[in-house]
C-alpha cells in the first residue's frame, strides 16, 4: 500500500501531464495499492476548477483506502 502525495497527484491529473508519474500511479491504481489520507483528499478537491470535477474526483478519490489520522499519528 503507497500514500502518494498530493504533488504527485497533480503532476498526473494535469492535462499535460507527467506521462512517468501517471504511469506509476495509473499501475499502483490498477494494482489496488493507493491509500489516501484527509489532508491529501482536501487537497486535491480544494484544486478542482468545477462542481462536476470536484464531483467525479471525490468519486474516484473514495473508493481509495481511507487511512484516518489522529492527533497521535503527527506526534513522534
Amino acid at each position: 500500500m503507497i500514500l502518494i502525495d498530493t504533488s504527485a497527484w497533480i503532476f498526473s491529473l494535469r492535462k499535460d501531464y507527467n506521462p512517468v508519474i501517471k504511469d506509476k500511479i495509473d499501475r499502483f491504481l490498477k494494482e489496488n495499492e493507493v491509500a489516501i489520507n484527509g489532508m491529501i483528499k482536501l487537497e486535491l478537491l480544494a484544486g478542482t476548477k468545477t462542481k462536476s470535477e470536484y464531483e467525479r474526483l471525490k468519486i474516484r478519490l473514495d473508493n481509495l483506502v481511507f487511512i484516518e489520522s489522529t492527533k497521535s499519528l503527527w506526534d513522534y
